[in-house]
This record gives C-alpha cells, sequence and structure tokens, in this order.
C-alpha cells in the first residue's frame, strides 16, 4: 500500500513539493546533486585544515621543495570535487570550472614548476 501524498519541505532550496515516497528529501535531482556537492565542499575543506594541521613540518619542509605537497593536496582536493560531480550534465558550470582547475594545475607539475 502506498503512502498518502504529503506536503514536504526541500532540504537543499527550502520549497515545498509533493511526497511521493517515505525517503524523499529533495524537491528534484538537481537540488539533491548541488546541496551533496556543497556539502562534500565543506567536508574537503575540514578535511585539508586538519591536513595542514597534523602535516605542519612536512608542509614548511616541502615549502622549500616549492610546495609540493600542498599542491598534491589541492590536486586530490579538485580531483574529489571533479569525481563527485561527474554526474552533473557535460555542460554545468561547476564541472567545467573543476575541470579546468584541476588540469592547470596538473600541468605545473607536469612542466616542473610546481614541486618534484
Amino acid at each position: 500500500m502506498k503512502p498518502p501524498k504529503t506536503l514536504k519541505t526541500c532540504v537543499g532550496c527550502g520549497g515545498i513539493f509533493i511526497q511521493t515516497h517515505n525517503a524523499q528529501k529533495f524537491c528534484n535531482d538537481e537540488c539533491r546533486k548541488i546541496t551533496y556537492y556543497e556539502n562534500h565542499k565543506e567536508a574537503m575543506k575540514k578535511r585539508a585544515k586538519q591536513y595542514r594541521k597534523d602535516n605542519k613540518e612536512l608542509i614548511l619542509k616541502n615549502r622549500k621543495n616549492k610546495g609540493f605537497a600542498y599542491m598534491s593536496g589541492e590536486i586530490e582536493f579538485y580531483y574529489d570535487k571533479i569525481v563527485k560531480i561527474c554526474d552533473l550534465p557535460d555542460g554545468d558550470a561547476l564541472k567545467e570550472k573543476c575541470v579546468e582547475k584541476f588540469l592547470e594545475i596538473w600541468s605545473k607539475i607536469k612542466k616542473g614548476t610546481i614541486g618534484r
């Protein structure tokens, strides 16, 4: 037996929608993807901050070596973002921006202008 359709508030945008099944929290797929992306971004910021706190000596040592530890962390950050939002539509601005940034950093490392 299906549950009766009820009005719910969307967790992402705060809009009101008709709930079609019990676990539904978002009004649509786009809202869900954007919300998860924002939460992931916050989690990555916390993770990067904790990494810098835990590996202070390593980072300082590697800064003399052109900051490779910091940059490899930055690459991991953007790579994770690309992986998380790869199911967004191809023309999506978030996806394009992340890919551009990732390729920019990666090309610097391949040229040898950052770290090694």
